[in-house]
């Protein structure tokens, strides 16, 4: 099997370019991630943080179904080391994802935008809502574009430069709450994460660009007929993934109380802090995934060291978090701090995929459609399933519940894949 090597250092291999800046900047990243969490919901009542938090599920939620397949190829064709053998450079197929995913993106915005427009017209009840929603919308394609090229830089352990394009969207938050008059409407609130979306696309392809640079004229080379084979073949496994991530807060969304939808997007977003310094530790071994032209053959035992200091450090890194759940929760105060059980098994979430992480690296090289398809549509239905069923009596603790389901399932799947290859 391929090896699934991480980059070293992330955007220098220069002595001045040191782990203390990095961490440095994973701090900062963690903190905007928490202060704009506070300062919403300490801006917005319960109930209009929970309305708000649902335009969040609008952008990303659709955001990850568009882009599925596209990530998928890209992070096999990134961590395989395909660049060599295809003669396709992993910047020149970023940008024609990159295109296809916009387009995508905005056909779908142009399609809803139209459907507003009559909803507007013909249910002028809804008006209110439909101004909340409207930027969340809009949002769609520079969310799209900024997660596919946050993804690759994933695949490539370029994940500094995910935390620097979360700056924006975090900032834009920060932003409205201070900026933001005394009767300020939710919708003002809407249109600041349009902005900061924006921002952090144009951020992140910045990034992208320095990380996977492109010869002049490379650009604009139409994609191969092949790739787009390729991709489609990987369609449903892309929207399963989606459905695995997104599905407990779409049924959370849609049947629970906007007061549940706000608890647990509070206890979601503290989670996620997780996956800002987890990644950082290379789990997967040595530095040439970038440099390298050929994946080297890592023997089992590697994979097995790979796994084990995966799940050493992902358990000393939950441990600490779990023991300052309660003074973490307080800091947002009623009704959030009364959600240790849900904010408890979402770090269990982030602590399932740090300890899988390896062995699902190797099994985007590999490649066994067949038994990816099991792993990931399993996850989803569990999910969805277990959400759904335990929603109306339990609300926020069943989608995280069924959150953490899924992704045992999947990771333990992907373990038992890497793991049954032969010697």
């Amino acid at each position: 099997m391929a090896e699934t090597a991480a980059a070293g250092s992330e955007f220098s291999t220069t002595p001045a370019h040191s782990w203390i800046g990095e961490l440095l900047l994973r701090v900062l990243g963690a903190v905007f991630q928490i202060l704009a969490t506070w300062a919403l919901v300490h801006a917005l009542t319960p109930e209009e943080a929970g309305i708000y938090f649902r335009g969040f599920v609008i952008a990303l939620g659709l955001s990850t179904l568009l882009r599925g397949k596209y990530e998928i190829y890209m992070a096999q064709h990134i961590i395989g080391r395909r660049a060599a053998t295809t003669g396709i450079p992993n910047g020149v197929l970023l940008m024609q994802l990159a295109r296809r995913v916009l387009l995508r993106s905005s056909l779908l915005c142009a399609v809803l935008l139209v459907v507003t427009a009559d909803l507007d017209i013909q249910a002028p009840q809804l008006q209110t809502t439909l101004q909340t929603y409207l930027p969340f919308v809009l949002a769609v394609p520079g969310v799209s574009l900024s997660s596919l090229l946050g993804e690759a830089l994933r695949a490539a352990n370029r994940t500094l430069g995910i935390v620097m394009a979360a700056y924006a969207v975090n900032l834009s938050m920060l932003l409205a709450v201070l900026l933001a008059p005394p009767d300020a409407s939710l919708s003002f609130y809407s249109w600041a994460f349009l902005l900061g979306s924006l921002v952090s696309a144009g951020l992140a392809a910045a990034l992208a660009r320095r990380a996977f640079p492109v010869a002049p004229g490379e650009g604009s080379v139409p994609i191969r007929r092949e790739a787009l084979q390729g991709m489609d073949s990987r369609e449903l496994i892309g929207i399963a993934r989606g459905v695995l991530l997104w599905g407990p807060l779409c049924v959370l969304a849609v049947w629970a109380p906007p007061i549940q939808m706000a608890q647990y997007a509070v206890a979601v977003r503290t989670a996620l802090i997780v996956d800002i310094f987890l990644p950082a530790l290379n789990l997967t071994g040595c530095r040439e995934t970038l440099s390298a032209t050929q994946p080297v053959l890592a023997p089992r035992r590697l994979l097995l060291r790979q796994l084990a200091v995966a799940l050493v450090y992902s358990s000393a890194f939950m441990v600490p978090l779990l023991v300052l759940a309660p003074a973490t929760l307080a800091l947002y105060g009623k009704p959030y701090d009364s959600q240790l059980t849900v904010y408890g098994l979402l770090l269990g979430v982030q602590w399932a995929n740090g300890v899988g992480r390896p062995a699902v690296r190797h099994a985007v090289v590999e490649w066994n459609a067949r038994r990816i398809g099991v792993a990931v549509g399993a996850g989803a239905l569990a999910v969805v399933l277990i959400c759904a069923l335990g929603v109306t009596a339990y609300g926020a603790l069943a989608a995280a519940a069924a959150s953490l389901i899924g992704a045992v399932i999947f990771n333990g799947r992907a373990i038992g894949m890497a793991l049954s290859r032969p010697a």
